[in-house]
C-alpha cells in the first residue's frame, strides 16, 4: 500500500491494528514503512478451507496446532493468508504439516517442516465417561466418621 506523508510517497505495511475489545470498532492502526529490495520476515495468518472427511464421518475432533507461520519474502511477495485444505483429512489421526502447504513461489518458511499445522483426534468418549461417573460420585451422599468421644447428654 502506498501512504502519502507531508506529500512524499511511501510504500508500507500495515504493522498492528488496535480495535474495542468490546466492540470491535478499530481504534488506531500502525504502519512500517518498507523497501521494495530488502525481504521482511513476518507472520502470516493461516485460513482453513474445506471440511475435514474424518470429522464429518467419524466424529473426530479438529485441533488446530497453528493459526500463523512465519516466512520471508519481498515485500511484493507476502501474502495476505495461507490456505489450507482441510480436505485431506480422511481419517482419525491424519495431519497436515508445514511442509504440506501450498505457498507462493518466492516466499520462504521459517518454521520446522515436520510441524503440526493441524490434526484429526479420535473423539474424547472415555474421558467424557469417566468424568459423569466422578460426578455421580460426589453427589453421592457423604459417608460421615465421627472422631473424637462422644459427650453424654443430659435431658
Amino acid at each position: 500500500m502506498t501512504i502519502v506523508l507531508e506529500g512524499e510517497k511511501h510504500l508500507a505495511l500495515v504493522r498492528e491494528k488496535q480495535r474495542n475489545f468490546m466492540t470491535g470498532v478499530l481504534l488506531h492502526i500502525d504502519f512500517q514503512v518498507v523497501s521494495m529490495l530488502d525481504k521482511l520476515r513476518t507472520n502470516v495468518a493461516l485460513e482453513f478451507k474445506g471440511e475435514a472427511l474424518a470429522v464429518k464421518l467419524f466424529n473426530g475432533i479438529l485441533v488446530t496446532e497453528m493459526n500463523s507461520i512465519e516466512v520471508e519474502c519481498l515485500p511484493q511477495d507476502l501474502p495476505e493468508r495461507i490456505l489450507v485444505d482441510l480436505s485431506a483429512l480422511k481419517e482419525i489421526g491424519s495431519a497436515l504439516y508445514v511442509k504440506d502447504l501450498a505457498l507462493p513461489e518466492n516466499v520462504e518458511v521459517h518454521e520446522d517442516a515436520n510441524a503440526v499445522v493441524v490434526v484429526v483426534r479420535p473423539p474424547e468418549v472415555e474421558e467424557e465417561e469417566e468424568a459423569a461417573a466422578a460426578v455421580a460420585v460426589s453427589l453421592a451422599e457423604p459417608e460421615v466418621i465421627e472422631r473424637g468421644r462422644k459427650e453424654e447428654e443430659d435431658f
